[in-house]
């Protein structure tokens, strides 16, 4: 048999790291797990030819996107140039979300409650429309490369959705468990359960805001001198 202190001295050589977190409060009484479940729509762009090169060009404040982007790119010979809009690529999105929430009593007398989070449901959708002038008929060199450029806009915008879709799933256990951590008397459970849904809702549209920030970023390098020149080099020019 060993002595005492040699057992005292090996259980405090066990990792602590292995020791599983202790779950105190509602946390330690939640007798489920939250499902969380997100439908993602990402459906291929549609597609517009629409409007005249001239149309694009002036439509929804372009030519004033032109003259800001020849103005940060005035020591590139591009910004020099006379430009016109070949083509556009238009995203729009939209988050709905459900929460389903249940109240189970913390003591045994049911004078106090935990607020839980049953389900949460988040349906997202994300939709590109390219717009190609007119001039540029199908299936021509000049119509395929501004279909190129105008591709790379959307697939950085899925990217982006994709990137920060699943830094929200991986944030939104902890957000919902800091939300549910604390009982509270009985008459307040359907006013938690409200500011739950609001919290949570607020929550999403941050990341929401995080995805147009990202779009922004990716989107940045598309537009440049050096991607317009790639484009311009993609067919041959008339002699």
């Amino acid at each position: 048999m060993l002595p005492l202190k040699t057992i005292l001295a090996a259980t405090l050589l066990l990792p602590i790291a292995d020791e599983a977190p202790v779950r105190k409060g509602c946390a330690a009484k939640k007798p489920f797990n939250t499902e969380i479940v997100f439908n993602v729509d990402l459906p291929q762009p549609k597609y517009n030819q629409s409007m005249t090169r001239e149309q694009l060009t002036n439509a929804d404040g372009q030519a004033k996107i032109l003259e800001e982007w020849k103005t940060e790119h005035e020591d590139h010979a591009w910004a020099s140039k006379d430009l016109s809009v070949e083509g556009v690529a238009r995203g729009g999105s939209g988050v709905m979300t459900r929460t389903q929430m249940i109240g189970r009593a913390y003591d045994r007398f049911g004078k106090y409650y935990c607020p839980y989070v049953k389900k949460v449901e988040i349906n997202i959708i994300y939709n590109t429309q390219i717009f190609i002038a007119k001039e540029r008929q199908k299936g021509t060199c000049e119509f395929n490369a501004t279909m190129d450029h105008e591709m790379r806009h959307h697939e950085a915008n899925v990217g982006a959705v994709k990137d920060i879709l699943t830094q929200l799933k991986k944030d939104l256990p902890s957000m919902i468990a800091f939300m549910e951590k604390k009982y509270i008397p009985k008459h307040e459970v359907q006013e938690k359960f409200d500011a739950i849904q609001i919290g949570l809702r607020d929550a999403i549209e941050i990341y929401g805001d995080q995805i147009g920030h990202e779009m922004d970023k990716r989107n940045k390098p598309i537009d440049s001198p050096e991607e317009y020149e790639r484009v311009s080099n993609l067919c041959p020019r008339p002699q």
